[in-house]
């Protein structure tokens, strides 16, 4: 048996063409929104990583922060748990210089120098009683801006230690 081939008009070949362009057209079109899309991601991912970038400095300047106050807090905690260091309190108007003279198990107290003139006042604390201080202020009135002052840093470093305390608010 002899096979016959059937030959191939010219519109059937154009007609074949025809429809390998289409394809074309449609493969090129989808391959188009493959790219747009990518590109769309790609913007969107190098804005994200611009935040992210950002986002990482400010955490790491915060961590800096962070371990500077730690430090800054271990100093202060040296100060008044530890001997006789001294630490200013400078407000609008004075300078103060405080040291923690006499730690003993019944009774704490801090020298506190003014700067401008001098003068020297005493801050107490028995055991198991309230802060007083030798001020003529503290005196007169039974409060003052100096144990104030100290229980406000000491209630910063340590928040039990002001429980019970009237500092004169």
């Amino acid at each position: 048996m002899v096979k016959t081939t059937k030959r191939v008009t010219k519109v059937q070949l154009q007609e074949r063409l025809n429809e390998a362009w289409s394809k074309l057209e449609q493969a090129e079109a989808k391959l188009a929104d493959y790219e747009n899309m990518l590109q769309g991601d790609a913007e969107i991912i190098e804005q994200h990583g611009k935040q992210v970038g950002n986002l990482v400095g400010m955490l790491e300047e915060m961590a800096d922060r962070l371990m500077t106050a730690e430090a800054l807090v271990a100093n202060v905690r040296g100060a008044l748990d530890g001997p006789a260091v001294g630490f200013w309190f400078v407000t609008e108007t004075e300078a103060y210089r405080m040291d923690l003279a006499v730690r003993e198990e019944e009774l704490l107290t801090w020298t506190l120098h003014k700067e401008s003139d001098g003068q020297m006042y005493f801050l107490r604390r028995p055991k198991n009683r309230t802060l007083d201080c030798s001020c003529p202020g503290f005196r007169h009135r039974g409060h003052c801006k100096h144990v104030k002052m100290l229980v406000d840093l000491h209630g910063t470093i340590h928040p039990y230690y002001g429980k019970g305390v009237d500092h004169g608010s």
